[in-house]
């Protein structure tokens, strides 16, 4: 029965909408992965092989991928991550200081890819303060794409946003979305403690919806 509810519970989630960085990318010059360098985007390239291994099982979700993702293409671009292996990455955060995804192994890890231009980005912000103060034991990492580092700040002084040694910035450019082949803002993965993706959610999100992919994710 309660594996009845939380489908049917899933099944009622209108997705919101999401900004798509494919345009940011084309109107901003936002460089290739080839064209990137650590120097320049202070990201350290440190498993370039993409996203394409390791798939894991969904079998054990009590709701199936496409039920999860009723609109098709939210399901393949989730369904390219979901099961592969978390590109790492080092990027600094607003207070300079490096963060790596390696350091969170062994952690649950949410991570918000997502830019200060965008409206559903914003909106989100509430909302997933409100998550991570209730979720203490899941770590939750927010990635800027193609924004200084004063952007970021201001983007969150204006949401009233606490926690900042977990927001990365890098300063621009760098190449972090191009790793995680990032279509749309806000784009949240769900990397459990092997570094497998395990969930993504794509477009802004309320606190309930939050807290019903993280369970999902992190059994």
């Amino acid at each position: 029965m309660k594996k009845n509810l939380l489908k049917l519970s899933l099944l009622t989630v209108v997705l919101l909408s999401a900004c798509d960085h494919e345009k940011e990318v084309i109107t901003t010059n936002h460089p290739t992965p080839s064209t990137s360098t650590s120097t320049s985007s202070n990201l350290t390239n440190e498993n370039p092989e993409s996203i394409h291994s390791n798939h894991a099982s969904t079998d054990n979700l009590p709701i199936s991928l496409e039920e999860l993702y009723p609109n098709k293409e939210d399901y393949q671009y989730a369904r390219e991550m979901i099961g592969t292996n978390a590109p790492l990455f080092t990027l600094k955060n607003v207070e300079g200081e490096n963060v790596s995804l390696v350091d969170f192994k062994g952690d649950n890890v949410i991570l918000e890819l997502a830019m200060t231009t965008c409206i559903h980005c914003e909106n989100s912000q509430p909302e997933i303060q409100s998550f991570k103060e209730a979720n203490p034991q899941i770590t939750f990492l927010q990635a800027f794409s193609v924004e200084s580092t004063n952007d970021v700040k201001n983007f969150l002084v204006r949401t009233d946003s606490s926690d900042n040694k977990h927001v990365l910035v890098g300063d621009l450019p760098n190449n972090l979305f191009e790793q995680y082949k990032v279509k749309y803002t806000p784009t949240l993965l769900f990397i459990n403690k092997e570094g497998i993706i395990n969930l993504v959610h794509v477009g802004g999100i309320n606190q309930e919806t939050l807290q019903k992919f993280s369970d999902l994710a992190f059994p």
